[in-house]
């Protein structure tokens, strides 16, 4: 799959191993794939029994990763030139590797290819010894044979247990000085597991020849080594039982698809192929959902009756489609400064609801006057900033048409009242809140929000924090409130023409508010606020200059 080369690096000069994927292989997308994939994994991996890797190169015809220069030899080379590994450094190799192994299944990284070409810089810290006849040694069998269980679940479960059980595994095939001193027979005892007898010396060397040391006892590579690492193997790659668990808690299509080249065989494999198709389905269901979203989004922000139309023809049943019929009909009766009537009456203003600033609840009398029948647009807007020159307000990439306008200050409300006043000829204001909060209740009855008192149904008449998708929506989606006005709670605040200040108990009759203050009064919350200040006895105050995508206004007539 890919070739591995010594290297000088130009910029740190210094020896690297450069690991370059064949360039047969260039083409096979999902083989640069999971090249890329290794070398991500590695780049997060630190441990000193891991290499380092150092860079990665994506170049148009190579991918390579740059990896930190081994100077030992691999432990496929060491057996070869030495013949063998005394117990002890097998066991230290063992313990290193495990230790990596360990670390690296923590990480939920798996390594898939442990064998000893792939085990280097095996020299460092080994005793050299000129070894005697290769021997098996048969104490490490029941090790192996536990590695090699045919049930998954009896094997060694973590690289821990097995590193323990190596550490705990004191008898060796030599180790005749356990017993020391507690022996008095003349012959030697059992080869554990070997049913055979050492004798006590040598019939070729004298009497007074050493005894072997346990020091130098010896794994063949036949049968010792091989096996060592053949557990190895089997303890790094994760059991087929295991590896279904993850893939499920992973539930991708790529979890799947991985687990059924990894396990072509196995018996979850019709229930990977299921989950994969249901998957896939999705995928496709969703890619659908996006699509028509887009679509509906691209019909909202153009905002006429024809891109409406064009959502209809190709989603004739589609999830908006609804809402597009409606957006046809507010488009087709929209008037520009459409105004509604409303009779005058008297009212108690405020709430024992909300905060102190609302109260004393208070009563007010209010004349007859008429207020837009929906938010000022960005049409209407936009019309008065091509007349006078002005700058057209953001629309925080939402749209314009008949979106309520936003990022309008009270001073650029008042200046459009102004430029319509003298445009139509007739005079048009901001409303004061008395006038807004009338109007907005439903009059005398005074609903807690604009068109009903039940919080559940709230979403019915306004665009607010729990419907809005974070942004505006044209005006007259909603249901209207008693008097046919739309969106006096929810979409955008608007703003009144009073000053913000605390109220009197006092009985009034019109009032403007204070003379002055700080603070314009803003009403009826916006798309992006709880229930709470969508009410219709909610006000606050913000500075005349403030601009915000959630500020808008309407008019009256004064």
């Amino acid at each position: 799959m890919a070739s591995v080369y010594e290297a000088v690096h130009p910029t740190l000069n210094k020896r690297v191993a450069v690991k370059i994927l064949n360039s047969d292989l260039m083409a096979n997308k999902q083989i640069r794939e999971r090249f890329v994939n290794e070398a991500r994994i590695m780049v997060n991996l630190e441990h000193p029994n891991i290499v380092r890797v150092d860079n990665f190169e994506e170049r148009e015809n190579m991918l390579a990763i740059v990896m930190e220069m081994l100077e030992g030899v691999s432990l496929h080379t060491y057996i070869q030139e030495k013949g063998g590994l005394e117990s002890d450094e097998a066991k230290r190799i063992m313990l290193s590797v495990l230790s990596a192994l360990s670390y690296a299944h923590k990480q939920d990284v798996v390594h898939r290819d442990i064998k000893p070409s792939n085990i280097f810089d095996v020299r460092e810290a080994i005793v050299r010894k000129d070894f005697p006849q290769l021997t098996r040694h048969t104490e490490y069998q029941g090790i192996i044979n536990k590695a090699t269980k045919k049930d998954p679940n009896e094997r060694f479960q973590s690289c821990e247990e097995f590193a323990h059980a190596i550490k705990t595994n004191e008898k060796t095939l030599f180790d005749l000085n356990n017993k020391k001193g507690t022996n008095n027979d003349d012959t030697e005892p059992d080869i554990p597991n070997s049913g055979k007898k050492i004798p006590e010396k040598s019939p070729e060397k004298p009497e007074t020849a050493p005894k072997p040391s346990n020091k130098k006892l010896l794994i063949g590579i036949s049968a010792g080594i091989v096996a060592v690492l053949l557990l190895l193997l089997f303890m790094f790659m994760p059991t087929e039982e295991r590896r279904w668990q993850k893939v499920k808690k992973a539930n991708t299509i790529f979890a799947y698809n991985q687990y059924i080249v990894d396990y072509p065989e196995s018996k979850y494999k019709a229930k990977a192929l299921n989950k994969l198709h249901q998957l896939k389905q999705d995928s496709i269901k969703g890619s659908l959902q996006k699509a028509e979203e887009a679509a509906y989004s691209k019909a909202e922000k153009i905002c006429t009756v024809s891109s409406f139309n064009n959502y209809l023809n190709q989603y004739n049943n589609g999830k908006y489609k609804t809402q597009a019929k409606n957006a046809i009909q507010t488009i087709k009766n929209f008037q520009p400064h459409q105004m509604v009537e409303i009779r005058g009456g008297t009212f108690q203003m405020g709430s024992n609801d909300g905060g102190s600033d609302e109260k004393p609840v208070h009563s007010v009398t209010v004349s007859d006057f008429y207020i837009g029948k929906y938010e000022v647009t960005f049409r209407e807007y936009d019309e008065f900033c091509e007349a006078t020159g002005g700058s057209k307000p953001d629309d925080a990439g939402w749209g314009r048409g008949l979106r309520p306008v936003i990022n309008v200050s009270h001073d650029d409300a008042v200046a459009y009242c102004k430029w319509l006043s003298r445009t139509t000829g007739e005079n048009y204001c901001l409303p004061t809140e008395a006038e807004w909060e009338y109007a907005a209740g439903g009059g005398s009855t005074h609903q807690k929000w604009a068109g009903t008192n039940s919080e559940s149904s709230l979403g019915s008449y306004a665009w607010y924090g729990s419907n809005s998708g974070s942004r505006t929506y044209f005006v007259g989606q909603k249901k209207r409130n008693k008097f046919g006005l739309y969106d006096m709670s929810g979409n955008v605040w608007e703003w009144c023409s009073d000053w913000y200040d605390s109220y009197s108990s006092s009985p009034s009759s019109n009032p403007h508010g204070p003379s002055s203050g700080s603070y314009r009064v803003i009403r009826g919350g916006g798309w992006h606020n709880g229930t709470t200040f969508c009410r219709v006895a909610y006000h606050i105050g913000y500075a005349p200059t403030y601009r915000f995508n959630y500020l808008g206004f309407r008019v009256v007539r004064c």
